[in-house]
């Protein structure tokens, strides 16, 4: 099953409707929040809300079945306290990137809540940085923003195939570009 991925796309609605137009040939389009614009432009899409879309009625969570796997689709807000309080429990060397020290905090969070919510993946967003890794047998991916990259890379989405035995992801810049 091909998959269109976006997120925080904080009002982009044109480069959103050309990516939906561009890639009117996959099987499910999802969106994990921080919108910025009418929820009928995200129509036929599986939508979370972000922490940017209080005034949305949508749900904070989503379970989708594709494959035999079960996809936790969430924006990655809800992680952030838990993820912050533990950072700061941590007794960090001045030499490591606390930013990276946070993100592998926030992906153990991730991995913990799919594994009790009996999911081998999830998509999240929020953090602006696109990622597609294995962690603790859990598969997390993250599209990247459609407004702007928070560490530095450009604007992104992902393309994922998702089949019974493999996920495979693919990012693309808002060119079309296929990026690392």
């Amino acid at each position: 099953m091909k998959i269109l991925l976006i997120s925080d796309t904080h009002g982009e609605l044109e480069n959103t409707r050309k990516l939906i137009h561009k890639h009117k040939d996959v099987d499910l389009k999802i969106d994990l929040g921080d919108i910025g614009f009418a929820l009928k432009e995200l129509d036929g899409f599986v939508v979370v809300k972000g922490n940017h879309d209080k005034a949305l009625k949508l749900p904070i969570e989503r379970i989708v079945e594709v494959e035999n796997h079960r996809i936790l689709c969430v924006h990655g807000d809800i992680f952030e306290a838990d993820v912050m309080e533990e950072v700061f429990s941590l007794m960090i060397d001045e030499k490591e990137d606390i930013m990276q020290v946070c993100m592998d905090v926030l992906y153990h969070h991730i991995a913990d809540y799919a594994k009790k919510k009996q999911c081998d993946i999830v998509f999240f967003g929020h953090t602006h940085i696109r990622v597609w890794e294995i962690y603790d047998g859990i598969t997390i991916v993250n599209p990247g923003s459609l407004l702007f990259g928070m560490d530095g890379n450009d604007k992104s989405y992902a393309i994922v195939n998702v089949t019974k035995e493999d996920v495979q992801v693919e990012f693309y810049d808002m060119k079309g570009k296929n990026i690392k």
